[in-house]
């Protein structure tokens, strides 16, 4: 958010200010000037842009203060930036103000200005790469040609020996866990320090805090550290400014999913603060902000046609074996049969999903979930050994499903059912998530 701000001169002295690149600063001239003024000059580096605005009326004011204009209570100057300084107060803006008899000037007013550039980026446009101050970073749209920040639910279990989620802690204990998690880049530049009374801090809004983590990236270039800085109970955090041409890396994780109470979009500030005295807090005098949306938790029907069927094959399922061959060709899928040095006598797949399933109708499902450590897409599941027993939904990234009490086990009409073969019976039809080494659409019977 490009915010413009007023400076308040003052005639006989000068004034420290700080201009961020891509905002405006305003100075009032006519409340600035002495007794007895009746027009002014302006004077200034070349690493400052001047405009004398006077209602709708803009011109430019040339660097060596050669022209004069009247002074008027409607007459601004509009201050801007192009690049960043090198030191600390190396730019400067001077007033001239001058009586009614003209020669040399009666007095004069000024301002010192340093120039910062700040801008917090994040892939806005879902290429994979963060670019620097994306246009369309503080909004979101849905749709192939749609942009915006996309986050996920850090919901799975990467490091297997410790308890609970990942996004239940605040660390990162593997370079696994930042694969779950999105970019985003604090770029600066400017002189080795900012000012005296300046600070930059990295904020959420209170809403959003039980909904976000942010991890900062500490010394990248020895050892790296990943320092929890914002989320739960911490609402902001001040940025080491660093000085130059620098990149500060951060990577951001969903808590939680979206719901009825929370539509899924979050926002991510870093403020620019400005200490106007000791007795009044710092004050913000530029923020940026991008936006994210937690990508939603998304469960299919178990009646999408499948696409590939696997099976195992062992010693004794010759003619179960065959009886899912002649269900698959009549339902036009690939299958796909794993034999004995890969399944391990039906073993291939334990240590890679778990079943759960519910008993209600279609309309409720709440399935049991545990972790994975592999991560997953899209999975419409069959399995059992004579029988078949129906999974269908989607799985999100490394999500298994816990193990049922107890299996539905599906007679050869519900099969034919499920592949397609004839139509779906009424009544109850229980929905599953399931996952696995298996792609979308998939279908495995073991």
């Amino acid at each position: 958010m490009l915010r413009d701000r007023t400076l308040r001169l003052h005639y006989g002295s000068r004034m420290e200010a700080v201009c961020v690149l891509g905002t405006q600063i305003s100075a009032d001239v006519y409340g600035a000037a002495p007794a007895g003024a009746v027009s002014f000059s302006v004077k200034h580096t070349a690493g400052v842009q001047v405009e004398v605005v006077t209602d709708d009326q803009s011109q430019v004011a040339p660097a060596n203060g050669g022209k004069q204009w009247p002074l008027d209570h409607r007459t601004i100057l509009k201050l801007s930036m192009n690049k960043a300084s090198t030191e600390a107060n190396d730019d400067k803006v001077t007033v001239n103000y001058y009586g009614e008899n003209g020669g040399p000037p009666i007095d004069q007013a000024g301002v010192f200005l340093t120039g910062i550039g700040i801008s917090l980026d994040v892939d806005a446009d879902r290429d994979g790469v963060v670019e620097k101050n994306n246009p369309r970073k503080g909004t979101w749209t849905w749709g192939p040609d749609g942009h915006g920040a996309i986050l996920l639910v850090n919901c799975d279990k990467d490091n297997p020996f410790i308890s609970g989620l990942d996004c239940d802690d605040e660390k990162i204990f593997s370079k696994e866990d930042l694969r779950d998690m999105s970019r985003m880049i604090l770029r600066t530049e400017g002189p080795p320090r900012l000012p005296a009374g300046y600070e930059m801090v990295l904020y959420v809004p209170m809403s959003d805090s039980d909904k976000v983590g942010v991890f900062y990236v500490e010394n990248p270039f020895f050892g790296q550290r990943y320092i929890h800085v914002l989320g739960r109970r911490k609402l902001y955090h001040v940025v080491k400014y660093t000085g130059g041409s620098a990149e500060l890396e951060f990577f951001v994780e969903g808590l939680c999913f979206p719901d009825d109470t929370f539509p899924g979009l979050v926002s991510i500030n870093i403020s620019l603060l400005e200490s106007l005295t000791e007795e009044i807090p710092r004050a913000p005098i530029f923020t940026d902000t991008v936006v994210f949306r937690v990508a939603p938790w998304i469960m299919t029907p178990n009646t999408l046609a499948p696409v590939n069927v696997f099976v195992c094959s062992v010693k004794d399922n010759y003619l179960f074996l065959k009886e899912v061959k002649s269900l698959v060709s009549k339902a036009n899928c690939n299958l796909k049969v794993c034999y004995g040095y890969m399944n391990r006598g039906d073993r291939w797949m334990q240590v890679r999903w778990w079943l759960a399933q519910s008993g209600l109708d279609t309309a409720s499902v709440s399935p049991s979930l545990e972790l994975s450590l592999q991560t997953h897409s899209f999975a419409a599941l069959l399995a059992g050994t004579s029988h078949l027993l129906l999974l269908a939904g989607l799985c999100l990234p490394g999500f298994n499903v816990g193990a049922p009490e107890s299996s539905h086990l599906l007679s050869s009409q519900q099969c034919r059912c499920l592949l397609g073969i004839t139509p779906l019976p009424k009544g109850r039809l229980p929905l599953y998530l399931s996952t696995g080494l298996v792609q979308s659409h998939d279908i495995l019977v073991t």
